[in-house]
């Protein structure tokens, strides 16, 4: 809420960017940032890649002929892109994904129009059934007090119960600077595999009381 207010004010995102939490996610899928497209497209003359993004200021529009089509400004944490028009095949099954949800994965073109950065928009899908298919690597859950394992724990329950991500995957709460004897140690808690892990189970982690950071855990 805080960064749409922030790109609702000023034009753009200042203090994130709402996919921050997918950027790992989305990389394991083999997608491109917009920077990296950019950067491909320069090097090899054009090309064609899959990249999450959150949709704004989308238009409906008709084309002189009475085709109809899609404006919008596109970005993600490395970049945006202004004005961009998507032609899709079915333009209904296409709104649908947008009625839905505005952070979605597009298969991009990259080309360059008169030494401009200009994507065209191939296909769209949301973002959360592409990046949360199959096992995730899990998360660790890095605490400043013990007492906060009680809420992530009952935020997974949740989570579990409602059924609504599919994504499994490890959980572990680290207690930082624990003192013990004489040392100050962090004391990783294993919660056991099979939770639900997505990027927007992270980033709600994230806002708990207590919780300092959350990483995903190495493979």
């Amino acid at each position: 809420e805080r960064l749409a207010e922030e790109e609702t004010a000023i034009g753009f995102y200042l203090s994130g960017h709402p996919l921050d939490d997918y950027a790992a996610a989305l990389k394991r899928k083999k997608m491109l940032t917009l920077a990296e497209l950019q950067e491909k497209a320069e090097r090899d003359g054009g090309a064609v890649a899959r990249v999450g993004v959150i949709v704004s200021a989308l238009q409906e529009r008709k084309s002189g002929r009475g085709t109809r089509f899609f404006r919008m400004n596109i970005s993600d944490p490395t970049g945006q892109v202004s004005g961009m028009a998507l032609f899709p095949d079915d333009f209904d099954a296409v709104r649908r994904v947008f009625d839905q949800t505005t952070q979605v994965i597009m298969t991009l073109e990259a080309r360059f129009n008169e030494g401009q950065f200009d994507p065209i928009a191939r296909s769209v899908a949301p973002i959360d059934t592409v990046v949360t298919a199959g096992e995730s690597p899990g998360l660790n859950v890095m605490v400043d007090a013990a007492e906060a394992g009680g809420m992530i724990q009952s935020l997974l329950d949740r989570y579990r119960e409602d059924g609504s991500v599919t994504s499994k995957g490890p959980v572990r709460v680290t207690v930082l600077s624990v003192p013990l004897e004489h040392t100050i140690q962090d004391v990783p808690i294993e919660l056991g595999d099979g939770w639900p892990v997505s990027p927007q189970i992270k980033g709600a982690l994230k806002s708990l009381p207590g919780v300092v950071m959350v990483e995903e855990l190495a493979d």
